[in-house]
């Protein structure tokens, strides 16, 4: 598999075909939940900054409670005393600068060393102790593919619920557990459906599950045109379509 084609598996690909000049603009959907905790919190940021410009515009009087819910930017959060779990869409749109990089093997070290980087920590599940990590026995090798076959299939599920886009196409594995993998790609390729990428660059013991889109969902978007400019940029909340786990 080429570095262009590794790239294609694991980001948001745009071919942009025209010449764009140094800095693109795109959109992408996103469907988020009143559970997700940094999202609310950034809801009461933008809330707090819209409650001040009502004040500021009205000059004698305090505004009626229905003033400043009339906010034409006012987000109307979910009391945290009503139990309720609501999912929306929201269209967010976010600027591309023209990157230095050169080449597709520059590309995608650039961005396998920032999704290694970024998920060197055990991935946390909100509301969860679930464990991902597998403990492999030693001379069990049909135990342990077993074993990794469940993590595969709870990632699958863990990222279907927090990125709320679908299941995960692409299986990046550090050199390792390839042996492992390799024979579950020989074994389980037609029923998994997954990319598997195997690559020295990322945690030897580390396994990288995630789901790559469009140009519309969130995620790491590398972009490029027939001019030879790439873009890369990833969304704010790109790790919901990654799952994480170590095989030791």
């Amino acid at each position: 598999m080429t570095s262009k084609e590794k790239l294609e598996n694991i980001c948001n690909y745009i071919d942009l075909k025209e010449n764009n000049g140094t800095l693109i603009n795109i959109s992408f959907i996103e469907f988020l939940s009143n559970n997700d905790k940094e999202l609310m919190a950034e809801i009461k940021r933008e809330n707090r900054g819209y409650i001040i410009d009502t004040l500021l515009d009205i000059e004698t009087e305090l505004p009626k409670k229905t003033d400043l819910f009339q906010h034409k930017n006012y987000i109307d959060p979910i009391s945290d005393n009503f139990d309720t779990h609501m999912i929306t869409p929201r269209l967010s749109t976010m600027n591309l600068s023209i990157s230095n990089l050169r080449t597709y093997d520059e590309i995608y070290d650039y961005i396998i060393n920032f999704i290694d980087s970024n998920t060197n920590k055990n991935k946390i599940i909100e509301r969860s102790n679930i464990q991902l990590n597998v403990n492999l026995v030693k001379d069990e090798f049909d135990s342990n593919i077993k074993k990794i076959l469940m993590r595969l299939t709870l990632c699958s599920n863990i990222i279907s619920i927090e990125g709320r886009l679908g299941t995960p196409k692409t299986v990046i594995v550090g050199r390792n557990n390839m042996i492992y993998f390799k024979e579950i790609e020989r074994l389980y390729s037609d029923s998994l459906k997954f990319k598997f990428i195997y690559d020295n660059k990322i945690d030897p013991n580390k396994v990288i599950v995630l789901r790559n889109g469009s140009k519309d969902d969130p995620g790491i978007f590398f972009c490029e045109n027939d001019y030879g400019d790439f873009y890369i940029k990833e969304s704010p909340r790109w790790y919901k379509q990654f799952c994480w786990f170590w095989i030791t």
